[in-house]
């Protein structure tokens, strides 16, 4: 005889996911100070994103392509933050999801 005994429950907490978007949109200001990050990561010796960062901005012809660049730079870091990364997204979650207007 087989007796089916109940599943113990995932003792993991699982947050819906307009929970995860709500936390994440909390981070954006996270993004407004990424050249600042990049600062005191470099000081601690961790240089690895130098190189790239610094290729892209030797294509700036002027001083305004460079200010637009940094800006993609700091927007492109609050949409990574602000939106809830691995987790399956919906159709009608996308409008949930924070798009930076400027990249748009």
């Amino acid at each position: 005889m087989h007796i089916d005994m109940p599943q113990p429950r995932d003792p993991r907490l699982k947050l819906s996911f307009e929970q995860a978007s709500a936390i994440c949109r909390e981070f954006l200001p996270v993004g407004e100070e990424v050249f600042s990050h990049m600062e005191q990561l470099r000081k601690a010796g961790f240089e690895a994103f130098l190189p790239r960062h610094e290729f892209i901005e030797s294509f700036a012809e002027t001083s305004e392509e460079l200010e637009i660049y940094w800006r993609c730079v700091v927007e492109t870091a609050k949409e990574q933050l602000g939106q809830p990364t691995p987790i399956l997204i919906f159709d009608e979650d996308l409008k949930q999801l924070y798009f930076s207007p400027f990249l748009q």
